[in-house]
């Protein structure tokens, strides 16, 4: 009896050293994010990319229900894998993620998703345009602006959700290719039950002291 015990406990062990080892492989690195509620957390997932004597890591996003459905992988705005992990917020109500992607050095972009009838979180629908999300947010910087956009090294930032989930703020930032102007901290919202952008007063105001000219 005492020895199939420590048999027994010899192979847990040995199983545990082994999961433990398996954890720091290059392909088991791993982000988490879980839901305000804690019904579903954001798994990213790597691997090394096959060739590459760098070691560059390639990054995939999950979504793993905590009720024990199967975790399926969120269909990010980007072609392939990733070689960098991206920020997830995800809204008070659950019904919401807001996802900011490095695509370079100083560059990225935002994409917002929407938990559909059937439960799975697919990229939300512009009323005003068929851009994704964020081309859409520099077209409606545009049009209160009146430049002509044409950027580098821009990309968006997160600053909050409402409590109800109906709005997201965050703000853009760029250099304009001409080195004439630069933004940064430029506020917006948007509101998810009608599809549009919007800017408050306050951040109407806050807007005037975000794109500054450069003297000649």
């Amino acid at each position: 009896m005492m020895k199939s015990f420590l048999r027994i406990a010899t192979s847990l062990l040995a199983l545990s050293a082994a999961s433990m080892a398996a954890d720091k492989q290059p392909g088991s690195h791993h982000t988490e994010k879980v839901s305000p509620k804690r019904t579903f957390r954001i798994e990213q997932r790597s691997r090394p990319e096959e060739g590459d004597s760098d070691s560059t890591l390639l990054w995939q996003s999950w979504i793993v229900p905590a009720n024990g459905e199967s975790p399926y992988r969120l269909a990010l705005c980007h072609d392939g894998e990733l070689t960098w992990p991206g920020l997830f917020e995800i809204s008070p109500n659950e019904r919401f993620i807001f996802h900011v992607q490095k695509t370079g050095s100083g560059d990225n972009y935002g994409a917002l998703f929407a938990r559909d009838a059937d439960g799975l979180f697919r990229p939300i629908a512009i009323a005003s345009t068929p851009l994704p999300f964020s081309n859409a947010a520099w077209e409606f910087f545009q049009q209160n602006t009146q430049l002509k956009i044409a950027l580098y090294h821009d990309g968006v930032e997160f600053l909050s959700w409402g409590d109800d989930g109906k709005c997201l703020e965050f703000s853009l930032h760029g250099t304009d290719t001409g080195e004439s102007y630069w933004i940064s901290d430029w506020r917006l919202h948007f509101n998810t039950e009608t599809g549009r952008f919007f800017c408050t007063p306050s951040q109407k105001k806050h807007n005037l002291k975000s794109i500054h000219y450069r003297r000649r």
